[in-house]
């Protein structure tokens, strides 16, 4: 079987677990094959074999035997950068999902960070909304701005919104600056178009890439 058609296994995998577990009450946790790839659901998740995904996926090469191999190196490094969680190289592995990125408009984005500053602190927003209007703080304005602004909330309100990243360690100080910050904001994710509040929302990405150690990009 061809890698591209071992991917679309993969795919159809996913699909009939959840149908089989809709038709027959399936119990969670019984493993089932599915298209050749051992699977079984949780929580309304499906997990697949690692193996299997990783030689589906094309993670592999032929040994001195002969025999095909799995990559397990750059499997691992990518498991690693997609914060996915393993115990070895016989474990299951949960579907990644739409909610493994997040779409945003520039517009939304921007409103969301100057309503956010000014619910941090009303000082704090308007000079915010001055800077974003192109106009540089006087030298008491940004004495001010230090007093009263967490340096961890710079990271984030000065960040740019189309590129760049940051790192585990980061999102880590981000969570900590945001985590008590409540705000009525809704958005959506452009591509399944589920609301949910914005604040929250981000909080739960800094919280996941921290716990993970996985980069977030802006791209």
């Amino acid at each position: 079987m061809q890698t591209r058609e071992k991917g679309a296994a993969i795919t159809a995998a996913v699909a009939r677990v959840r149908k089989i577990r809709g038709d027959h009450n399936m119990n969670e946790l019984q493993i089932m094959t599915i298209e050749g790839i051992e699977c079984y659901e949780k929580n309304g998740t499906a997990y697949l074999k690692l193996e299997t995904v990783a030689r589906g996926l094309g993670f592999t090469r032929i040994a001195e035997s002969g025999n095909e191999v799995v990559r397990w190196e750059r499997v691992e490094k990518y498991l690693l950068e997609l914060g996915v969680p393993t115990c070895g190289h016989d474990d299951y592995i949960p579907e990644m999902t739409e909610e493994t990125e997040f779409y945003y408009g520039y517009l939304t984005y921007n409103l969301f960070l100057r309503n956010l500053a000014h619910t941090y602190n009303e000082e704090i927003g308007k000079m915010f909304e001055s800077m974003c209007s192109g106009n540089n703080l006087t030298e008491q304005q940004e004495r001010r701005w230090n007093e009263l602004c967490d340096d961890d909330l710079d990271l984030l309100l000065f960040h740019s919104d189309c590129d760049g990243k940051f790192t585990p360690q980061e999102c880590r100080k981000i969570y900590n600056a945001i985590k008590d910050i409540h705000m009525d904001m809704q958005g959506h994710n452009y591509i399944v178009m589920k609301p949910y509040n914005m604040i929250e929302h981000w909080k739960n990405i800094f919280l996941h890439c921290a716990k993970r150690r996985v980069t977030l990009y802006y791209r």
